[in-house]
């Protein structure tokens, strides 16, 4: 559960914030999304901002674990 990872159709694997991206292009709801974090500059966000959130994903999921 250290990095989110995706297996592509040709067999890549992708990590990180563009997993995600990756992701949300192949779902119909989210194709929209997708292909504007596939933008070239938006792409050096999605992963830095996904590097960000690795610390404090778990303290998150604790939180909303307390709260439901």
């Amino acid at each position: 559960m250290a990095r989110f990872h995706v297996r592509t159709i040709d067999g890549n694997i992708i990590d990180g914030g563009m997993a995600f991206v990756a992701l949300w292009c192949q779902l119909p709801s989210f194709n929209w999304l997708g292909k504007i974090f596939s933008l070239p500059g938006i792409r050096w966000v999605v992963d830095r901002a996904y590097g960000w959130f690795l610390p404090v994903r778990s303290h998150l999921q604790k939180f909303f674990r307390k709260a439901i």
